[in-house]
């Protein structure tokens, strides 16, 4: 099975304020993909880009599409715009900010059958009018770890094609609501998920779905991120199986 991660993050958007923590957002959530829990995904695997553009995005979102399941992320500065179609429809949009505009939910799918996002920004609502434009050890121990980080891959691997194919996307925050960065632990929402997702592999064993992780990062969030009232949501599905985010042994 080929999977393949992505990570944008964006700790100096141009006419935005510096986000810090977006930088451990990357850290955090590399290190958490590689580790044993995270599904022992490769660092061959995982592309991290910091500000880019939207070309760059792009490019390499246009070479994930033969992918069996694709995992991106997005930390940064966003919103959401808010404005009326020709037929008077009111249409609202997620935007996420990169160095030379902005991007929408649509450009970071990649052509896999299995897709997951992560996306950690701000959702306030932006009214947008025709003429408003935002630019805003030893070798036998060292032979069992190895031996475990293989069979951790399998695990996930086959728990990803077990799944309904499709997307999901976890959202840091509800719709007109913005999202909490800190320089030290990172955004709230992506430290919550990892947080949540660590303390359940310390007394759990088999998987974590990134539904029941996202009702983890809740509860971890409240308990340890009292300075914030962001409420993360996910996207409506009739799913049967969620991918997985987590693994125990």
């Amino acid at each position: 099975m080929k999977r393949e991660a992505l990570i944008v993050y964006m700790p100096n958007t141009p006419c935005q304020s510096t986000l810090a923590g977006t930088i451990k957002d990357e850290e955090n959530i590399r290190r958490f993909l590689t580790s044993s829990t995270g599904g022992e995904w490769k660092d061959t695997e995982i592309i991290s880009l910091k500000n880019p553009t939207i070309k760059e995005v792009k490019c390499i979102i246009n070479t994930m599409w033969d992918s069996d399941y694709t995992f991106v992320v997005f930390t940064g500065h966003g919103y959401i715009e808010v404005k009326k179609n020709s037929y008077g429809q009111i249409i609202r949009h997620q935007k996420m900010l990169v160095a030379d505009g902005e991007l929408v939910l649509n450009d970071l799918k990649t052509g896999a059958s299995r897709q997951a996002m992560i996306i950690d920004a701000c959702r306030k609502f932006e009214v947008i009018s025709q003429s408003t434009k935002i630019f805003s050890k030893s070798m036998s121990s060292m032979m069992e770890n190895f031996s475990i980080r293989i069979q951790t891959r399998k695990i996930f691997n086959k728990a990803v094609i077990d799944s309904d194919e499709g997307l999901t996307v976890l959202f840091s925050s509800k719709e007109n609501e913005s999202s909490s960065d800190d320089p030290v632990v990172g955004g709230a929402f992506i430290s919550s998920l990892i947080g949540g997702a660590e303390e359940w592999n310390e007394n759990k064993s088999g998987i974590l779905t990134l539904d029941k992780a996202h009702e983890l990062a809740i509860d971890y969030m409240q308990e340890n991120f009292q300075q914030t009232n962001q409420h993360p949501t996910l996207n409506s599905e009739k799913r049967r199986v969620y991918f997985p985010f987590a693994i125990a042994s």
